[in-house]
């Protein structure tokens, strides 16, 4: 049977877009794609802040579940909604399916170049913060943390993996989706990267003032969904796509320009 022509040009397009990725690999320079020192540097920094947490923070916290204020409360029900991945996810997809029904054909080399460079950077944005959350969906599973609710039946580590979501606190799923957010936007833009990573923090707090998970789950969250989005971007660059291919530590965006010699 044979497609609309609409979904046929949108074959295309991708078809196209993966030939030009192909060319970009072939024509990079011989770069390690992630410096394994620094990142094992950073596991390391995460795992002692989660221990820390788990031994000063869980207890004192999940006993003062609670008694927040109101207004803390309600505040925390308002922010934690940003931690969920619909609102981020479901827009960059549509864009991306957009894109893909665009005519490149008909464009110029340079116009074809930015319409490239948009579908790579809607690509990282959506397996930047998709693909941690989805990771983490399923070790939280695995791991089965009671979540604080259960704190009087199974206490911090009554684990119980494969139950319900009552047992499902390690890691912070949301904490998760916006820890690689802030990273994907620092790394997009790194000029507010501090900003972005407060602004993590705060959302990543509100998971416990909600009473959905215990400060430990959190830092894990974070760190995760961080460093998760850092080595993707630091793969993409080892491929040269969307980053530039050298060795610098933080990866940085080439511009549209430099690839209009895929076309020629």
């Amino acid at each position: 049977m044979k497609l609309p022509a609409i979904f046929q040009r949108s074959i295309s397009t991708m078809a196209a877009n993966l030939e030009l990725a192909r060319r970009r690999h072939a024509r990079r320079r011989t770069v390690s794609m992630v410096d394994v020192k620094p990142v094992v540097e950073i596991i390391a920094i995460a795992g002692v802040a989660i221990i820390l947490a788990a031994i000063l923070l869980d207890m004192p916290i999940v006993l003062y579940r609670g008694h927040y204020p109101d207004y803390v409360h309600d505040t925390a029900q308002i922010l934690t909604r940003f931690g969920e991945s619909d609102w981020m996810l479901i827009p960059t997809g549509v864009a991306l399916l957009l894109l893909t029904f665009r005519r490149v054909d008909q464009l110029a080399k340079l116009g074809r170049m930015r319409i490239f460079r948009w579908n790579l950077l809607l690509s990282y944005i959506f397996v930047g913060v998709g693909l941690p959350g989805l990771v983490s969906a399923i070790v939280k599973r695995l791991i089965g943390r009671p979540r604080p609710i259960r704190f009087d039946q199974d206490g911090l580590y009554g684990f119980s993996p494969f139950s319900d979501a009552s047992y499902a606190s390690f890691p912070s799923g949301h904490s998760t989706t916006i820890g690689a957010l802030a990273m994907v936007l620092a790394i997009l833009m790194p000029k507010y990267r501090t900003a972005f990573f407060i602004v993590a923090m705060i959302i990543g707090a509100t998971r416990v003032a909600v009473g959905a998970h215990h400060p430990s789950d959190v830092v894990a969250g974070l760190m995760f969904g961080a460093v998760t989005a850092f080595v993707l971007a630091r793969v993409a660059a080892g491929y040269g796509l969307l980053f530039k291919d050298n060795a610098a530590s933080w990866p940085e965006l080439r511009p549209a320009h430099r690839l209009q010699r895929l076309l020629e």
